[in-house]
């Protein structure tokens, strides 16, 4: 019996700080440049396809990915980064890359984008960038 109540209470935990997440989410603007950049482009789906550029540099070209990883430093190997893109939120997410990329990549194009591009301007955004510092580092 005491099992199942322990259980109860983690999923209550659980519920509470996901709706939490969602009510902050919710509560996050998309930056003017960012909402200019997307040109009526979700910022959901613009995240997605950032976050699945960042596993293609992995997989097609892991050397260059590596040194990528090398000269940046991030406080994240491969693994723990892609967790922490897919628990960002998509808001914050989009207003920090486009803060770092200022058009260096164009968010309503990403299918075009160069996946070690992308992966550049992440390691940019989480190691360097004053914005996520303030925003998201602390």
């Amino acid at each position: 019996m005491w099992k199942n109540s322990t259980y109860v209470q983690i999923d209550e935990e659980v519920e509470r700080w996901r709706q939490e997440r969602l009510e902050r989410w919710r509560n996050t603007p998309l930056d003017p440049e960012a909402k200019e950049a997307l040109d009526g482009l979700p910022p959901q789906a613009a995240w997605s396809l950032i976050q699945t550029l960042v596993y293609q540099a992995f997989e097609v070209y892991p050397d260059e990915a590596q040194k990528l990883m090398d000269d940046y430093q991030p406080e994240y190997d491969e693994e723990s980064l892609g967790l922490m893109l897919q628990n960002l939120n998509p808001i914050t997410g989009i207003n920090n890359f486009q803060y770092v990329s200022q058009n260096q990549v164009n968010l309503k194009d990403l299918l075009k984008a160069q996946p070690l591009k992308v992966l550049e301007l992440v390691l940019e955004m989480v190691t360097t960038s004053d914005k996520w510092l303030t925003e998201v580092s602390t």
